[in-house]
Formats: C-alpha cells, sequence, structure tokens
C-alpha cells in the first residue's frame, strides 16, 4: 500500500514489526530477565521538544507506521522526513537546530535511510548509515558537526560519521568496548545507545555483572566506563542522550526476582552520575516510552491491568508519584515548572493533552497524511 501525501509506504512482516514497536532485547545475566527496549521516545529541551511515536492500526504491524513530531513556540508539528518508508520505526536526536532522524530497517528496507536538518527540521538533507540502525530510541545521536550511530551489525558497533553523512567510521565494537571497560566490572554484552557530549562520545548498552553500569565514553582513543555503580544482576541503558547541561539516561536493572529503573545524569565533564532511588516494578509492569529532559527523565508505564502512568525520576530525588494519562498516550513530555504535555495516537490523529489542576484536557489535534487499511 503507498501513502499519499508525504509518499511513505506502509507494510512490515509480523516477526520484525513486533521487534520493532518494543525495541530489542539483551541478553541478561542467568537468572535475571531483562526486557525489550521500548521504541517510542521524547526529548523536551525547554525552547524544543520532539519525540517520536507509532500511528496507524497498531493492532496490525502492516498498518503501522511512525512519524516524528517537533515542538516550538509552544506548538506541535509533524515533521517526518519526506519518501521514506517508517513501517520499521523512527530513532531522532536534536541539539539546538540540528535534527538527525534515522529509519529503522524492515524486511523491505535493509538498510538504514538517515535525514538531517539543520534548521529546526524545516528542510533535510538525506543519507545512509553504512548498516542496519540499532531498533532502540537513542540508536543515533548528531551535535557538534558529528553523527554518531549505534549499528546492530557485527555484534554491535558505533560509527561516527561528517555533517554530510557520508563519510563513516568505526570508532567502536561491543567487543573493543567490552575489552577496554572491563576493568569497571561491567561485562558489556550489547550496545543500545549514543550520545554526543561536549564533543565527547558516549554509549549505552547492557552488562551481566555487578560494578558499574554500562555508559561508556571515548577520550583519548579508549572506551572508559563512567556510569553509576549498580548492584543488580543486569542491567541496560534505555536511554542516553545530551541535554542543554549534560547528559541524561534511563536504566532498568534486573536480578533474579525484581526489576527495577534508575535515572542518572552528569555534567559536560562527564566525571560525576548522581542517581536517583531504584524505581521497583512490579509484576507486570511494562515500559512503554522514555522522555529525557534537564537533570530527569519521563517514564510511561503500562501497569498490569492496562492502565497508562507517567512517572518522573533524576539523579538524586526520589521518584514521583505516578500521574494516570489519557488513554492511547504514547510520549509524554513537560512538568516540573512547564505544563505536563501527554502525545496520544489513534489511527492517523494525534491528540495533545495538557494536564492543569489535576485533569487532562486537549489542546491541540494533528492528522497524518497517510491512509491506513487494505481498503485504502
Amino acid at each position: 500500500m503507498r501513502v499519499g501525501g508525504a509518499g511513505r509506504a506502509l507494510g512490515l512482516a509480523g516477526a520484525l514489526a513486533a521487534g520493532a514497536l518494543a525495541g530489542c532485547g539483551a541478553t541478561a545475566a542467568p537468572g535475571a530477565t531483562l526486557p525489550p527496549v521500548p521504541l517510542a521516545a521524547a526529548t523536551d529541551l525547554g525552547a524544543t521538544a520532539h519525540a517520536t511515536l507509532p500511528m496507524g492500526d497498531l493492532a496490525s504491524a502492516a498498518s503501522t507506521f511512525w512519524e516524528l513530531l517537533v515542538r516550538a513556540d509552544g506548538r506541535w508539528r509533524l515533521a517526518t522526513p519526506p519518501d521514506v518508508e517508517t513501517s520499521g520505526g523512527l530513532v531522532a536526536s536534536a541539539s539546538g537546530a540540528l535534527t538527525v532522524v534515522g529509519v529503522l530497517a524492515t524486511d523491505r528496507l535493509t538498510f538504514s535511510p538517515l535525514a538531517r536538518s539543520v534548521d529546526g527540521s524545516a528542510t533535510w538533507a538525506t543519507g545512509v548509515a553504512p548498516g542496519a540502525l540499532a531498533p532502540t530510541p537513542s540508536a543515533l545521536a548528531g551535535a557538534d558537526g558529528a553523527t554518531l550511530a549505534v549499528l546492530r551489525s557485527d555484534g554491535g558497533s558505533v560509527v561516527s560519521s561528517d555533517p554530510g553523512l557520508a563519510a563513516w567510521t568505526t570508532v567502536g565494537t561491543t567487543r573493543e568496548i567490552a575489552a577496554e571497560s572491563a576493568s569497571g566490572g561491567c561485562r558489556l554484552r550489547a550496545l543500545t545507545s549514543a550520545a554526543i557530549v561536549n564533543s565527547t562520545d558516549v554509549v549505552g548498552g547492557t552488562c551481566a555483572a555487578h560494578g558499574r553500569g554500562p555508559i561508556a565514553a571515548r577520550r583519548g582513543g579508549r572506551w572508559r566506563l563512567v556510569g553509576p555503580r549498580l548492584t543488580a544482576t543486569a542491567a541496560q541503558v534505555l536511554r542516553v542522550g545530551a541535554t542543554t547541561d549534560g547528559v541524561v539516561a534511563v536504566l532498568e536493572t534486573a536480578s533474579a526476582t525484581t526489576r527495577a529503573l534508575v535515572v542518572t545524569a552528569s555534567g559536560r565533564d562527564l566525571r560525576s552520575w548522581p542517581a536517583s532511588p531504584a524505581l521497583a516494578l512490579q509484576p507486570g509492569t511494562r515500559v512503554r516510552a522514555t522522555t529525557l529532559e534537564p537533570g530527569r527523565a519521563l517514564v510511561v508505564l503500562q501497569l498490569r491491568d492496562g492502565r497508562l502512568v507517567v512517572r518522573t525520576g533524576a539523579a538524586g530525588a526520589r521518584w514521583t508519584a505516578a500521574v494516570a494519562l489519557p488513554p492511547g498516550t504514547v510520549d509524554v513530555v513537560g512538568g516540573g515548572t512547564a505544563p505536563l504535555e501527554a502525545l496520544s495516537s489513534h489511527r492517523v490523529v494525534v491528540t495533545v493533552w495538557a494536564r492543569s489542576r489535576g485533569a487532562w484536557r486537549a489542546v491541540q489535534r494533528l492528522i497524518a497524511p497517510i491512509a491506513v487499511g487494505p481498503s485504502h
């Protein structure tokens, strides 16, 4: 089926679609289970924000597609680069006016197209990653004239490009980073995330041992673990990303009987990584989306009874109480001094909800220019 308007095609084989909608799983230590990394994500830097979310018939992998939304001057708009198939999923990174977007591979699209904008997602230059991007929300990062990408080939690798997205250099593989950072106690098993912080390459991954969390920085051509110390049997980085004052990461930890979330943050020097208390997840609770903001992160949770709630964690602070979300919410931004906003998706319509005085009200609706269903 072809798309009207922007010209994006729909369709995805069931097995790969299920993996893309949830993210990618990671190998944990014996007795500990780490679920897939959720793909829906947002980053809120105050003046601007962006979010990636699924649309269409979410009950049908063949009729699900992904969109990029950007908020500026208090209003959201659709900003997905044109003429690409997005059924596999989208990942995005923004820094000031720079936005870099990657399209995840599918059975029909065996590589990952990229798009780069330097004018707030108004116009795009295109490129191609030298392999398929890892199906995780922080698989791509752009800043300081460079692009960093996590590829799923060769057991996981990190590559860096010039602004033109044409010349790529491998700066590390899972095996190399694991060997160079082994003294930190984390046995790195996979790579999930990338960020560029003050011109320094940072990656997140999955590890299966006590010690520092699986966050590594590259200095002087060598990788070193820099994350907070953890006591769980296994840990994986769900998100890592640069913000206006440094970097924020969301980690999920696991032991034989429990799972928990931890938020950690560091300044631009990456020296200190204070962390939040561990937020224990009740059995049956699923992480549905993550949002990074300066110094903190919001996590959308689906409880065992199907209800959606958001919790906010910050380095050195307690997690906030759960706030119930509108049905169909896929991303959340704001909170704190700014109004909390929820983005819900229903077929081709995105509804923006704002929370005020304990209640949600719809403040904006956007319609994606795409036909859904085999009869359209």
